[in-house]
């Protein structure tokens, strides 16, 4: 079965859709006044999240830059919006150069990859035909699609956003990426949490320039440490895949990665497909747990 099959995803369903000129994005209006900002029309199936204040709006991530996601926001809201990005990876990253003020985990390999731009080869990868459903934008490249760079303004754990009547802190959550950050509304009991956590599979194999370096040890860390907020949350919105999670699923990927550490028997399979990236799928270890998975190098699996 590819990806492609189950599409279109029931779960949209569920949620308020607005209607918006550029038919690559769909976009829910969310509990609390926060726009989900969808491109389900590629394997990635990211979501950027415009979160609303009275004073001004902060856009969490800006996609994958097939599509023009600024005009999309400024329909959305005409008011100041800052960038936060919740790591350096391509399909959160990519129309980033459109905004003014663009703020990124103080991270030096992160920095430099925003710096650096990415390359038609270096994405090539990611937009072959497999990766779409139906067709790619109409005047959409794919043999040019690049990512100009930008430089971003750096923060460090626990800064806070003052966006008026909100605010929104920045959790360090290591373990995906050395940069990822998760943002939370204390306020609106709701934990934006990147590619740290989502319905699918969950990546901590990387390693390498173009998609940094995983560390399973300190993704199991940043997952206990986001955990300890779950009783505190009413709504995780994710960035790929279903918007809206339960908080319980913080819970449920702990225990999945305590058995995966320990002695006890889990199932593991060696299926990884478009999972795979820069790494060879039989080097890649998958772990099914019902609603999302964890993929891990093979040989890490195994140790001890």
């Amino acid at each position: 079965m590819t990806w492609t099959e189950a599409l279109p995803r029931p779960y949209y369903s569920t949620y308020e859709k607005v209607a918006v000129e550029d038919d690559w994005f769909e976009v829910y209006r969310l509990p609390h006044e926060v726009y989900a900002i969808t491109e389900p029309r590629h394997f990635q199936e990211v979501t950027s999240f415009l979160i609303l204040g009275s004073q001004s709006a902060l856009l969490f991530d800006t996609g994958m830059g097939i599509s023009n996601i600024k005009k999309v926001v400024t329909a959305l809201y005409p008011g100041d919006v800052i960038v936060m990005n919740s790591h350096f990876h391509f399909d959160h990253i990519a129309d980033n150069h459109r905004f003014d003020r663009v703020f990124l985990f103080n991270e030096p390999h992160a920095v430099s990859q925003l710096q650096k731009g990415c390359t038609p080869a270096e994405l090539a990868y990611n937009v072959l035909p497999a990766m779409f459903w139906g067709d790619p934008p109409l005047g959409f490249n794919p043999a040019a699609y690049a990512i100009p760079p930008v430089t971003p303004q750096v923060v460090e754990d626990d800064h806070l956003f003052d966006l008026g009547n909100r605010t929104l802190q920045v959790i360090h959550t290591p373990g995906h990426t050395r940069d990822c950050i998760m943002l939370l509304d204390t306020g609106n009991r709701i934990l934006f949490t990147g590619d740290s956590l989502y319905k699918g599979a969950l990546y901590l194999h990387f390693q390498s320039p173009m998609y940094g370096y995983s560390d399973l040890g300190a993704y199991t860390d940043s997952m206990k440490k986001a955990a300890r907020l779950a009783a505190s949350l009413e709504f995780l919105y994710c960035s790929h895949n279903d918007p809206v999670v339960n908080p319980t699923m913080l819970h449920a990927v702990v225990q999945a990665l305590e058995q995966i550490q320990s002695a006890n028997s889990v199932d593991e399979r060696t299926d990884a497909g478009l999972h795979a990236y820069e790494q060879e799928e039989d080097h890649l270890a998958r772990y099914p747990f019902g609603e999302f998975s964890i993929i891990i190098p093979a040989a890490k699996s195994r140790a001890d």
